[in-house]
């Protein structure tokens, strides 16, 4: 978020709904530019590759364009980090905590919320054709 508002009850309603970072007006501008390119570095972590695909997914992370079966799908900024996480971590096991930690980062959600489930849920039904949602822990 970019913003004049600069009182800690702001900051914290505004990490809450989602921003990945507070920037308070005014800025300097080399610091604002190093802020966005540590929220890029968090939301695909180690990836070396610019394009990768699993099974009918491709991620191209230099343009952030997500397809499915040749067709272009339009992810909010959570749905994009949460399949970079998926695809980073296949095969592996992951619990509600580790994904609050690794995805949403900072932010105040609760591993019992229902947020990340949610978020999941809509992310599958843009990927997946017959989506079933299980439950996660």
């Amino acid at each position: 978020m970019l913003t004049a508002k600069d009182k800690v009850s702001d900051k914290v309603i505004g990490l809450e709904i989602g921003a990945d970072d507070y920037v308070v007006k005014p800025f300097e501008t080399i610091k604002l530019l190093a802020r966005i390119k540590a929220c890029l570095r968090r939301a695909c972590p180690s990836i070396k590759e610019e394009k990768v695909s699993v099974g009918n997914i491709k991620i191209d992370y230099k343009k952030h364009i997500v397809t499915v079966s040749g067709n272009k799908v339009d992810l909010t900024p959570k749905e994009y980090d949460l399949l970079c996480f998926f695809i980073h971590h296949c095969g592996e096991a992951a619990n509600r905590e580790t994904i609050r930690r690794i995805v949403w980062k900072d932010s105040k959600i609760y591993s019992w919320s229902r947020v990340i489930d949610v978020h999941i849920q809509h992310l599958r039904h843009k990927i997946e054709k017959d989506p079933q949602i299980p439950s996660i822990s």
